[in-house]
């Protein structure tokens, strides 16, 4: 392997003269990617012979989330999240690379000047790398975990989702509102696609032109919803909870699943640049099967 490096890096040299800079780069970058290769070691020594100590871990790591998730019970979750991964990190780099720094920079300095260590220098890095990097995906998902309960448990406004955002829904689990915005896309559809045998271009051209700005300008159901949450947050100087809130209208449904994929691809149709009769037939399709589901009908 030693040898098959040393081949490699053969471009990088000159005879009789110094070895270039970029040679030494391309051995760091190697270096470290030696590192990275260590994280399926690492956790297989932490599971197999080190049980307690990575329970402590864990056990530690889910206590310090729910502690963040105390103090910043004000934040968003995409805020917790990110605070929580960071305190992670900070504590794996505090317990694995920075305890152990001087063997990596010695490594490091040594595959700079030379490769005749790379053996020894690949081993230091993959047992401190990997395991930084095994310890911070640990750490951050035990984190997060303890996090999201203390989310839950701790956030003035986990779980709130306002009642009046239900009062529009209909029997379905849609809401009319989003079902009425679509009104002028199927009005000028209806033109575009069945107006083909009897209207002239000049009239079959408006009504593709304004199906195509009704479905680019509307939201997806989705974006919809969000709409919905900012405006209801501004107009009453209050939070709640986004990510509930989506999912129950949005995502708990296989409905409001399915309305949202629909709306998506709807979406993407209005950003074509050649609004032609196939594009007319595939945004009459969806919309049927949106006026379908609607319905409480099968597509």
């Amino acid at each position: 392997m030693e040898s098959s490096f040393r081949e490699r890096l053969d471009t990088g040299l000159q005879t009789g003269e110094s070895e270039s800079w970029t040679a030494k780069a391309r051995r760091e970058v190697s270096l470290l990617g030696q590192g990275a290769t260590g994280f399926t070691d690492a956790a297989r020594t932490a599971i197999r012979q080190h049980p307690g100590e990575t329970a402590l871990k864990l056990a530690g790591s889910a206590v310090a989330g729910l502690g963040l998730s105390y103090l910043c019970r004000t934040s968003s979750p995409l805020s917790l999240a990110v605070r929580v991964a960071g305190t992670a990190a900070s504590l794996s780099f505090l317990s694995d690379v920075a305890v152990r720094g001087t063997s990596v920079l010695r490594a490091m300095s040594e595959t700079w000047q030379s490769d005749e260590n790379w053996q020894h220098n690949s081993s230091i890095m993959k047992d401190n790398l990997g395991r930084f990097a095994f310890d911070t995906a640990l750490l951050s998902a035990a984190g997060l975990a303890g996090g999201a309960i203390g989310y839950k448990r701790f956030s003035p406004w986990a779980g709130k989702v306002p009642e009046e955002f239900t009062t529009r829904l209909n029997s379905t689990g849609i809401r009319q509102d989003y079902l009425d915005g679509l009104q002028p896309a199927y009005h000028s559809a209806d033109i575009a696609y069945n107006g083909t045998r009897h209207l002239s271009e000049y009239k079959l051209s408006l009504a593709r032109s304004g199906l195509q700005e009704s479905i680019r300008k509307g939201p997806t159901y989705g974006e919809f919803w969000k709409q919905r949450i900012e405006a209801y947050q501004t107009a009453n100087q209050t939070r709640i909870d986004a990510p509930a809130t989506m999912k129950k209208f949005v995502f708990a449904s296989p409905t409001t699943r399915e309305l949202n994929s629909l709306s998506k691809e709807l979406k993407r149709l209005g950003q074509s640049d050649h609004f032609d009769e196939n594009v007319v037939a595939d945004a009459y399709r969806y919309l049927t099967q949106i006026r379908l589901l609607s319905r409480g009908q099968s597509l």
